[in-house]
């Protein structure tokens, strides 16, 4: 038996398993060690929607559909008690906001795939959150709680920590971390270019936004894509895919 082998030897942690196929490894994105350049994320993202648009457009389909069906069981539930009503609706708005949440980090494991020219990029990654359910809620429950705090004390902490935990989710559903892992990765990796996210996330969230409205919502077929594959790029960027870990 080699020390290697020894059963007294510590337990490593997802953290510092080494990299994985494209993967880079999260100490070095956590170190900064990567490159982040604004316009050829978004050039990129561009260049991506081509061949995306049917699933990521399905991908909201299926957000408006949940979103849909929770609002029409707090309208069936009318006419019945009061009481029962508010506790019918706020449990399926509650149950509708955590299902979109989790088909939303499917959606970026989706372009996370693109991005990195995974050919295992299907439609099936829409719903592959639901087999990291828990920990994606517990993931969002604490960096709400956290992004929340950091505005009553003053509002520069909260955003920064509303801008730097973007990742944390793709980081559970993509690395399989933990939930403090997730959001800690993410905080320290994000740091290192987060005026630069933060510029990625105006220019192709409110670009997607102003062409979709200035086209009365035809746009939306490329921006959605645009707005989500940008997404998916940046986290290539920074962490590479190596595919999810267990």
């Amino acid at each position: 038996m080699t020390s290697d082998d020894s059963v007294y030897r510590a337990p490593t942690s997802a953290l510092a398993r080494p990299s994985e196929g494209g993967a880079r490894s999260l100490e070095a994105a956590m170190a900064g060690e990567f490159e982040f350049d604004v316009g050829s994320i978004l050039r990129e993202g561009w260049d991506l929607v081509s061949g995306s648009k049917a699933v990521i457009l399905g991908g909201y389909a299926v957000l408006f559909g949940v979103n849909l069906l929770g609002s029409m069981v707090g309208v069936l539930a009318s006419g019945t008690d009061p009481e029962s009503v508010s506790a019918v609706g706020l449990v399926a708005s509650v149950a509708s906001a955590l299902v979109q949440m989790v088909v939303q980090a499917g959606l970026y494991l989706y372009a996370i795939k693109r991005a990195a020219g995974d050919d295992s990029a299907s439609f099936d990654d829409v719903f592959a959150g639901f087999a990291k359910f828990g920990t994606l809620v517990g993931v969002a429950i604490l960096s709400w709680l956290l992004i929340l705090f950091g505005f009553v004390l003053l509002i520069v902490p909260g955003v920064y920590l509303a801008i730097a935990y973007q990742m944390a989710m793709p980081l559970v559903i993509e690395r399989g971390l933990g939930l403090w892992d997730a959001l800690e990765t993410s905080r320290k990796a994000i740091t290192h270019c987060w005026f630069r996210y933060l510029l990625v996330l105006l220019v192709a969230g409110l670009g997607a936004g102003v062409a979709a409205i200035l086209t009365l919502g035809i746009g939306a077929i490329w921006a959605l894509p645009f707005f989500t594959l940008c997404m998916g790029t940046a986290y290539v960027r920074i962490f590479g895919h190596g595919g999810a870990r267990d």
